[in-house]
């Protein structure tokens, strides 16, 4: 139950980032660089995600197993929401450091005009990014494993691919970005949804 989605979710993240690159290869090389620059950032501002859902897998199932559905609930609403506010603070300084940031790993002018807001979009949602995983990571906790792949599927696949093909064609440069952000929303209201269903029908 655990297993499997967690095996899927890193496939998932390796086509979709392959595509992403692919995509990106129909613009410039800095455009590449760009995506570089905020993609390694975004993977250490997921550090402190993967460690709170690390954390949460474990509690959910204890309490679940024990059928302490209180203490279950509890934890899912501390998590979300302690580490909602902790990212809002992370995506807050990072926003406003943005410059700084991109300017440690380039100097070149060009190169930092299209890392600087590239980065500002990717990174808007980060505050929902956290809680939506946690969503997942609480279906895992559940032994729920077919509702973790399926709204892993629904935030790789089902939102961001299809976005990330549409809307370079319509925005260019700026499409890759908004795709990024856009299906970070989409996906935790209906993760947020999803396990509130679930929520629901545990209290009957």
């Amino acid at each position: 139950h655990v297993g499997l989605p967690s095996m899927m979710i890193q496939i998932m993240e390796s086509v979709t980032f392959a595509l992403f690159n692919n995509v990106l290869s129909a613009f410039e090389s800095l455009a590449i660089a760009a995506a570089g620059i905020g993609i390694r950032v975004i993977d250490l501002a997921f550090m402190p995600i993967f460690g709170v859902s690390g954390g949460l897998l474990p509690i959910v199932g204890f309490n679940f197993g024990a059928h302490l559905w209180n203490r279950l609930w509890r934890a899912v609403r501390l998590a979300s929401g302690g580490l909602a506010s902790f990212m809002l603070i992370v995506l807050t300084l990072l926003e406003i450091f943005t410059p700084n940031i991109v300017g440690i790993f380039s100097h070149d002018p060009e190169l930092i005009a299209i890392a600087v807001p590239a980065m500002r979009i990717m990174l808007a949602m980060l505050f929902l990014t956290g809680p939506s995983i946690l969503f997942i990571t609480t279906f895992q906790g559940l032994s729920k494993g077919r509702e973790a792949l399926v709204l892993s599927l629904v935030r790789q696949l089902v939102f961001f691919v299809p976005l990330l093909v549409l809307l370079p064609r319509i925005l260019g440069i700026y499409g890759i970005w908004l795709s990024w952000m856009i299906s970070e929303i989409l996906s935790f209201f209906v993760s947020g949804l999803w396990l509130f269903r679930e929520y629901k029908l545990q209290q009957r």
